[in-house]
């Protein structure tokens, strides 16, 4: 599978902007619920699961305004999971020149990019993305002016479960901020992305064999088979960052039947399956 699918190759950041100011203002319907026309129209067509209407949705929110205006379309291995996004941008190039941005060098964003923030402590400790939004123009001063789904109007409520479309400023140097995905230069090439070999869990074979379920205070490498899989740092020690990054990784990944995982921030039978089936092009 490419790296990249297009639908249109003339789709650009304006186009983009105009469908999410259509959306700013929409919310989940009955509130609180994750129920949104986000999922509904992915579901509708082949693009997510039924069960995913319920999930919190930011990226959601994106890959419905690449489905509506036929921008190119990442072949992301888990394109609803904010950390499998971070990877594909970490492992991927446009002509050269490197998908991933780190905040550092958020002078360097330009509309159409995809910023990725760790609100929670523990997320901002592992470099664990929760949450992505939609930049509107090249930041001037260290503030972003975005566009994101699953948020809240102001800084009072939820940042990254709060139920809306909004357009948001936010701060670059506050330490929420983990970096952008250069979805522009996609935009400019989409025939330049690269396709990296597909990187195998070095540690599979612990996990295979470890007693079940694994869950905090374990150590081995086992424990660190679960930490390449869902992003976080590997260091073999399951402490609160981990239990935090394998409940994150259950809301958005199935078992072998297509069923949802139950999200008890543990390794059984079930996650054991969704886990093993996890590539990393980076880490």
């Amino acid at each position: 599978m490419p790296a990249v699918i297009v639908s249109k190759t003339d789709v650009t950041p304006d186009d983009l902007e105009q469908w999410l100011r259509k959306q700013v203002g929409r919310t989940e319907k009955p509130a609180n619920s994750n129920h949104v026309f986000a999922w509904t129209d992915l579901i509708k067509a082949g693009r997510a699961a039924p069960y995913f209407q319920g999930q919190p949705w930011c990226r959601a929110l994106r890959e419905d305004a690449i489905l509506k205006t036929k921008a190119p379309r990442l072949a992301i291995q888990s394109p609803y999971y904010c950390p499998s996004a971070v990877q594909f941008a970490r492992s991927h190039d446009v002509d050269g020149v490197g998908l991933w941005l780190p905040a550092s060098q958020w002078r360097d964003a330009r509309p159409g990019d995809e910023p990725y923030f760790a609100f929670s402590a523990s997320a901002q400790a592992s470099g664990l993305a929760e949450h992505v939004e939609s930049l509107l123009r090249a930041p001037k001063a260290p503030q972003l002016s975005d566009i994101g789904g699953n948020t809240s109007s102001g800084t009072s409520g939820s940042q990254d479960n709060g139920g809306g479309v909004y357009a948001r400023s936010r701060p670059a140097l506050d330490g929420s901020l983990l970096g952008f995905l250069r979805y522009s230069l996609i935009l400019e090439q989409p025939d330049k992305v690269s396709n990296p070999r597909v990187k195998r869990n070095p540690f599979a074979s612990a996990l295979r064999d470890a007693e079940l379920p694994l869950h905090f205070g374990a150590r081995g490498d086992a424990v660190r088979a679960v930490q390449w899989a869902v992003g976080c740092p590997v260091d073999g020690v399951w402490g609160i960052q981990t239990e935090h990054a394998v409940r994150h990784f259950q809301r958005y990944h199935s078992d072998r039947f297509g069923r949802r995982l139950v999200t008890d921030g543990q390794i059984g039978r079930l996650t054991l399956w969704a886990i093993m089936q996890v590539t990393h092009h980076y880490h």
